[in-house]
């Protein structure tokens, strides 16, 4: 027929491999022919020439896995998606709230303790160093405890820490309850965003988490403008 086949083994994996044969005219089989007795390559290619694999070689390929299907969430009729994204809307802003009302509570208590601006300073940089250290541990525990656990331990870390403020005056004792309580609240802020981005229809992701972070924002205004409402007595 004029046609020469050259058969090479390629090796897929240290268990799989397969021969890759290739078909050449009979002027392009000379052509290599000549070219392998004086050990060179031109790199000349021929429009007859086909890489392929032949059937039936009994060699093993590896099989094609089936496309990635959509994720949990993604599954998730609309309804439940809407669901989900209203309690956690709900759930931080109520949280957050609470959290920017207490700090503010807190320079009070201690004012009215006879500490100065500087243990005021100190308490409240202590609450967000307390965000700047959890903020790189929150994928490492949600990945360990699972994201439901993570919502209900940043909402109970802040109640303890309250708890711990009203039952001591001392000082290291409110610096330690604002350290861990900016831990919780770095947990609740960032696993609450992700959530949106996955409740959120695909199409849509952008704005829901924007509407998200407007409404974590709004919560430093609504957290003292409570304690104004409600006074910091009593």
């Amino acid at each position: 027929t004029g046609v020469s086949v050259d058969c090479q083994p390629i090796v897929d994996s240290p268990t799989t491999a397969h021969r890759q044969c290739t078909q050449y005219s009979a002027g392009a089989a000379a052509d290599r022919a000549a070219s392998n007795r004086t050990g060179r390559r031109d790199g000349r290619t021929d429009p007859m020439s086909t890489p392929f694999h032949p059937a039936g070689d009994g060699a093993a390929r590896p099989a094609a896995g089936p496309p990635p299907g959509p994720g949990p969430v993604d599954a998730l009729p609309p309804a439940v998606r809407r669901r989900g994204l209203a309690v956690i809307f709900a759930s931080t802003f109520l949280e957050l709230s609470g959290y920017f009302m207490l700090m503010p509570l807190v320079t009070f208590g201690l004012l009215e303790r006879g500490h100065g601006a500087t243990m005021v300073g100190r308490v409240g940089a202590a609450m967000w160093a307390g965000i700047l250290v959890a903020t790189p541990l929150v994928a490492r525990f949600v990945q360990r405890f699972g994201r439901i656990a993570a919502l209900w331990v940043s909402a109970a870390v802040p109640l303890a820490c309250a708890l711990g403020l009203v039952l001591s005056s001392w000082w290291p004792v409110w610096i330690v309850c604002a350290f861990v309580s900016g831990t919780g609240s770095a947990l609740r802020w960032i696993v609450a965003e992700a959530s949106v981005a996955e409740f959120a229809p695909p199409g849509r992701r952008g704005r829901w988490v924007g509407l998200f972070e407007t409404m974590v924002g709004s919560t430093f205004v609504v957290g003292p403008a409570l304690l104004a409402w409600t006074g910091t007595q009593g």
